[in-house]
């Protein structure tokens, strides 16, 4: 695979803080949490919540609005006129100190001969808007845009009273109850997330069981002991996992037992060819019987392999010198192939016969999917901590993205058009990845259209013998 070379331009402008934008919502720690069912669902209950609450608490200010207003005019028509008998007429000042203190008010008396206030220094009287209460045209109410503070101007004798109160600021308590009220609504948010976790718990169950099956763990299977309708489908998803890995036993099964069969009129043909005149027809049957008898072999190898029964014959091997040898037998044909990076040895744990099939299989695959002028097949071994890793990289017609994970599965073939040879069924890269995963390793493709392949093999180095 040929690497591609990114090309970046540095954005300005508007086009600039667009492509910031955009970065910043792909961030990751940002679209994880919306990303999640639950968080949606949450999120969608608390909005939902919240509407609620404020479209009833809009509703009820709009009922009941009115009506306090007049229960309030009422109740201060009553509250100034009490307070001006009791200061008299003209008004006591030692009274209005009193009541003052007592009541949190603040008393400023204007007349002819004289004016008094009982704490403090007042604001200015221009501030304040003046209109009369609708219950008491003998009050007037002002009120001043900028502060808190509340005047009622009331005649009294020569005089005026002017009565100045502020709103009570929010009391320690009412902080502390107003914490707790927050509190109680992160808790009550907090178990209402853990119980929209418990009933949707299926759906991660699920999650991880659609990926285990993605992944051909065949085997496994997902919680069922919920009785409602995702625990129908989880029962469901079991049936359908069961169901899959039966039908494919059934026809893992069932090659067995062909290719069993085939093995005994595969022999009586060898011995017919074996009589009959060395002419072209012979030659073609030859090819044919050996593609056939190839075929068999590769369905029993896999077959054998992945039985609990199936065994290596593990030994000390230098990879080097196996590589080697089998470019040996590759040294005739187009395109060359090259060993081109490789120490001077690697021993390890491996079965030398079962490597061979692998190492062979890629490179006549390699050979297969290039043309004859590309360039050279380019063979690599490296150790990368605990790993030899084996690579064989063609320059071909390359893989689809789509098709790179389904080329190790069995009777898959890719296009056959960009294939020079016709005659393969799609057992080969089965067989390697079978024969790789038994020595613990791992087998990859990176490939780009038009632009060839790369398979590589990872094998640890330290193998536990499966005798």
């Amino acid at each position: 695979m040929i690497p591609s070379i990114p090309v970046s331009s540095k954005p300005s402008g508007a086009q600039g803080i667009c492509s910031l934008g955009r970065r910043i919502l792909k961030v990751e720690w940002l679209r994880r949490p919306f990303g999640s069912l639950f968080t949606k669902l949450l999120l969608i209950m608390f909005v939902s919540g919240i509407l609620i609450v404020s479209t009833v608490a809009f509703l009820n200010w709009l009922m009941h609005i009115e009506q306090g207003r007049n229960v309030f005019r009422r109740n201060m028509n009553q509250y100034i006129s009490y307070l001006v008998k009791d200061l008299g007429s003209p008004p006591n000042r030692i009274q209005a100190e009193k009541l003052s203190k007592k009541l949190f008010i603040n008393i400023h008396y204007q007349s002819p001969e004289i004016s008094w206030k009982t704490l403090g220094t007042l604001p200015s009287l221009e501030q304040y808007e003046f209109r009369k209460l609708r219950t008491n045209n003998s009050i007037d109410f002002g009120r001043n845009p900028f502060i808190k503070d509340r005047v009622y101007r009331v005649k009294n004798g020569e005089g005026v009273l002017y009565i100045f109160y502020q709103r009570e600021k929010i009391s320690e308590t009412g902080w502390i109850l107003g914490t707790i009220l927050a509190a109680s609504i992160l808790f009550l948010i907090f178990l209402t997330y853990l119980a929209l976790r418990w009933v949707l718990q299926p759906v991660h169950w699920l999650s991880g069981g659609v990926e285990a099956l993605a992944q051909g763990q065949l085997e496994h299977r997902v919680r069922s002991d919920r009785h409602d309708e995702l625990g129908r489908l989880t029962r469901g998803f079991n049936r359908m996992a069961e169901r899959i890995s039966m039908m494919l036993s059934a026809r893992k099964q069932l090659l067995l037992d062909v290719s069993h069969e085939l093995r005994s009129p595969i022999t009586r043909m060898k011995v017919a060819l074996e009589m009959m005149p060395a002419d072209s027809l012979r030659k073609n049957l030859e090819e044919d019987l050996l593609m056939l008898e190839s075929m068999v072999t590769e369905i029993l190898e896999t077959s054998r392999l992945e039985s609990q029964n199936g065994r290596l014959n593990f030994r000390q091997l230098d990879v080097v010198e196996l590589v080697k040898d089998v470019l040996g037998h590759f040294s005739e044909g187009n395109p060359e192939i090259l060993l081109k990076e490789y120490p001077e040895n690697l021993e390890l744990q491996a079965d030398p016969k079962q490597l061979r099939i692998v190492l062979e299989n890629l490179l006549n695959n390699a050979r297969r999917f290039s043309d004859d002028a590309s360039n050279p097949i380019e063979v690599s071994i490296v150790l990368k901590e605990d790993q030899a890793i084996l690579s064989v990289r063609d320059y071909g017609v390359g893989i689809a993205n789509e098709e790179q994970n389904m080329i190790f599965e069995p009777f898959y073939q890719i296009d056959k058009s960009r294939s020079r040879d016709l005659n393969h069924y799609g057992l080969g890269l089965n067989l390697c990845k079978t024969i790789i995963e038994t020595h613990d390793g791992n087998i990859r493709v990176e490939s780009e259209e038009g632009s060839g392949s790369t398979f590589f093999l990872e094998i640890p180095m330290n193998i536990q013998s499966k005798e």
